[in-house]
């Protein structure tokens, strides 16, 4: 096999060029000079010019409306133009965008949730009928791009941002010429006016995007609103995670050659994926391979088959020998080497997870650790294992570590054994060493921790912990021994559990679409922070929420707040601790003040990890499940705290008041910084005059309302606001 990598990889690599496949059709050679031609410079560039005067282009949600100026078609393929610019006066309109959580992410991106600018210049890549209906009224000449029109052009930066970057998840170019084969009303269309971008591309999973260059000089555009074209009409929040998908894995199989001084260099990968299309037709496929893994060949179908990928690109454009039809199943393989395998072998769009199967092949006594990993062979100097994975992944891990590890097993409550490797590169005078003694006991007391709450880990009989850091999978966990962030904190007992929550909530997760990534970013913090209260210490609890809150804040006043369910547009640090502070809320929503039960936040915390295990879930189904434990509508928690963006603030004013039955606290809560349909229960708290309290949780509607709690025997001390920071939020009180 190892043979075959270096002959296929030598081989092609000398017939490539440029990341084009090697198959080299002449379709693939009519498809490259029509690249080519989106990057011919516009100086003195053969083009048509019309004067236009009342033109209006209405684009999906987006209406241009060319009132007076000159326009220019340029950058002919198949004889029709791919690129206009416009000089003169016009404007575009976009109405808030639908879904509710795409609006908000819109104003986080712009300022604003609509779109209503005037502009002196749009510049525009077109791949529809853009040319033949601005044609219809406007007679055009032939001639060439004057070069003050050209200066004006290149300011607008409607190129700089159009090109392909490794900021772009798309080849825009790939995208743009593909929809060219099929050239009609539904096409590509990219416009850039102003400091905004507005995109329709046919061919994306979502295929409206509304961007802003959020900071002048920014080398890369702000996604603010991701839509489904109109025609869906995608209008709630919930639907936003109905995505269709192009395409979809049903299995990978590879073989993987394995090198390096620190066992993670992968010489040489074979991987083969099936694939299922769901759309009504195709001919260009997307692939994803991570950009530091370098492609050597393509095969589909048992033939090498065309492809474009730029350097640095995760994305690869195949060109198909034919149309594939809703249905189908396609066969690629891939050989490909790198030193990046943290995500090491090819994906869709499509997050449904699926099977895997993987042969290794590694130098002798380098060690892995991996699910579903088999008894070890031996051929030579060479090591040899197959992994069948029980869970199906998305995205599958693993860890690679050299030899100098012991192994030191840690029993736990559960019968499950916790295998703790154990090296002398970690030593004791190093900065920030935990003792073998707490560090032990800290894996150990998480895991019962989470297993007292959650039940047994999906999938997992014995564990294995990996001192140093990479990601967590199930069967592994990566604690790291040497952490310095444990004075005045939950310390490393936090961070075990941390790490210990991704056994349930994690790799095996099985999201409908990137809208529901929050969920693994938010509950192993909060669930490392529920241990440190109950294995460190309340005050600890209470310190890292508040840190999370000030960070928070920090997002929020540097304009930086998302909805959680727009996925990986969010901060992947908000969507950690605005999501911990998210559960935090809903267990304090859902806690039995009386009581002090929090019987029903911990069922669902059980129930959700066995939901987001076994089936494929959305946010409505998060939802739903909260809903059920509560027992009750959480629309009006979910809409702001998942879908929305803003942190309130409440100015709390109150009077003791002395009536015939007793003392009273009355008062009013003012709210603001967040919308007029925003309301939320906050614990608060009587101090009465023998020093003991009384807990109350009135639901507070902004912008304004009212509230008292009595009758007392004697006349109360104070109101405390927010106890337990049961809201996260900024507040004032005054007592009148």
């Amino acid at each position: 096999m190892r043979q075959r990598y270096l002959v296929i990889g030598v081989l092609l690599l000398l017939l490539s060029a440029a990341g084009t496949g090697a198959a080299d059709s002449e379709l693939m050679k009519e498809f490259e000079t029509k690249y080519a031609r989106l990057d011919i410079d516009l100086l003195n560039n053969p083009c048509e010019i019309g004067d236009v005067t009342d033109f209006v282009y209405t684009k999906d949600v987006a209406t241009f409306t060319f009132t007076e100026g000159k326009m220019f078609l340029l950058r002919y393929v198949d004889d029709r133009p791919t690129t206009a610019l416009f000089v003169g006066n016009g404007s575009a309109s976009i109405p808030p965008p639908e879904p509710p959580v795409e609006r908000y992410n819109l104003a986080w991106a712009s300022g604003d949730t609509l779109v209503n600018e005037e502009f002196e210049i749009c510049y525009m890549h077109i791949g529809d009928d853009f040319d033949l209906a601005v044609k219809e009224n406007t007679s055009f000449e032939l001639s060439t791009l004057e070069f003050k029109y050209y200066t004006q052009a290149m300011q607008a930066q409607g190129e700089f941002y159009f090109r392909p970057r490794i900021f772009h998840t798309f080849d825009n170019y790939f995208q743009l010429v593909r929809s060219c084969y099929e050239r009609g009303p539904d096409g590509f269309f990219w416009a850039d006016f102003n400091r905004y971008n507005f995109m329709y591309d046919p061919n994306r999973p979502e295929e409206t995007i509304i961007s802003f260059e959020k900071f002048g000089g920014d080398f890369a555009i702000t996604d603010g609103a991701v839509l489904q074209k109109q025609e869906r009409d995608i209008t709630t929040s919930f639907e936003t995670s109905d995505i269709p998908y192009p395409t979809t894995l049903l299995d990978i199989k590879a073989t993987v050659e394995m090198g390096g001084m620190d066992a993670r260099r992968m010489d040489g990968c074979e991987a083969t994926v099936r694939v299922r299309v769901n759309k009504d037709s195709l001919r260009f496929v997307g692939l994803f391979l991570n950009y530091n893994l370098k492609e050597d060949s393509i095969y589909y179908n048992g033939e090498p088959v065309d492809y474009k990928r730029r350097k640095d690109f995760s994305y690869i454009g195949t060109v198909l020998p034919e149309y594939v039809y809703r249905g189908d199943t396609l066969t690629f393989t891939l050989w490909y080497r790198g030193t990046d395998f943290v995500h090491a072998f090819p994906f869709v769009e499509d997050p449904t997870p699926c099977p895997h199967t993987l042969h290794f092949r590694v130098p002798r006594d380098y060690q892995y650790l991996m699910p579903g990993k088999g008894p070890v062979g031996r051929d030579g100097k060479v090591d040899t294992f197959t992994v069948r994975t029980t869970n199906p992944y998305w995205r599958f891990s693993f860890q690679g570590y050299v030899s100098g590890y012991d192994t030191v097993p840690l029993p736990t409550d559960m019968g499950i054994t916790i295998n703790r490797l154990k090296t002398d590169a970690i030593k004791k005078d190093q900065q920030c060493y935990i003792p073998d003694s707490p560090y032990e006991a800290a894996l150990v007391q998480s895991f019962d921790f989470a297993t007292g709450i959650l039940g047994p880990p999906p999938g997992v009989f014995s564990l294995t912990v990996f001192p140093d850091s990479n990601l967590a999978m199930p069967g592994l966990v990566n604690v790291p021994q040497i952490y310095c962030y444990t004075g005045g904190t939950g310390g490393i007992g936090m961070k075990a559990a941390q790490q210990m929550s991704r056994q349930w909530y994690g790799a095996t997760l099985k999201p409908a679409s990137e809208r529901e990534y929050w969920l693994a970013d938010a509950v192993p913090d909060y669930f490392g922070l529920m241990f440190a209260r109950e294995g460190v210490s309340p005050d600890a609890f209470y310190s890292e929420l508040e840190d999370r809150r000030r960070q928070i804040l920090t997002f929020r006043d540097r304009d930086g707040d998302q909805p959680l369910a727009v996925g990986n547009r969010a901060n992947a640090a908000l969507r950690a601790y605005k999501g911990s502070w998210l559960m935090h809320m809903l267990r304090f929503v859902m806690l039995d003040l009386a009581t002090a039960s929090e019987q029903r936040f911990n069922r669902f915390l059980a129930e959700l990890a066995s939901l987001a295990n076994s089936a494929q879930f959305t946010n409505a189904d998060v939802v739903a499940l909260a809903e059920k434990h509560y027992g009750d509508s959480l629309g009006w928690f979910f809409d702001h705290w998942l879908f929305g963006r803003g942190i309130p603030k409440y100015d709390i004013a109150y009077s003791i008041e002395e009536r015939d039955d007793g003392y009273w606290v009355a008062g009013t809560a003012t709210t603001s910084e967040v919308p007029s349909t925003y309301r939320m229960p906050v614990v608060m708290r009587v101090e009465l005059v023998d020093g003991n309290s009384e807990f109350f949780q009135p639901m507070l509607a902004a912008p304004e309302a009212g509230f008292e709690f009595g009758p007392f025997e004697g006349e109360p001390r104070e109101l405390f606001f927010n106890e337990f920071y049961s809201v996260l939020c900024n507040y004032s009180v005054n007592k009148r």
